[in-house]
């Protein structure tokens, strides 16, 4: 099993979320195991510090149009 840690300075989970301060983010197998104040969590593995705001990556993942050309999907090219 690999695992890390992160600790940040603020840690925002997503949009309209509240920022946790001094986050704690531990990750096993490559996934979120655990999420929170760092003097909540137990650290796991490689300790990774990041001294800012850290966000998940913002990420189109609910598109039909991916690896299809325009026209398959009936829309012609603009002339």
């Amino acid at each position: 099993m690999t695992a890390m840690t992160i600790r940040a300075r603020t840690f925002i989970a997503a949009a309209g979320a509240e920022p946790v301060h001094d986050a704690c983010i531990v990750v096993r197998d490559g996934r979120i195991s655990a999420v929170g104040e760092w003097h909540d969590i137990d650290p796991d593995g490689e300790l990774i510090t990041v001294d800012g705001v850290l966000v998940p990556g913002f990420v189109d993942a609910h598109s039909h149009l991916r690896g299809l050309p325009l026209d398959a999907h009936g829309i012609r090219p603009r002339q």
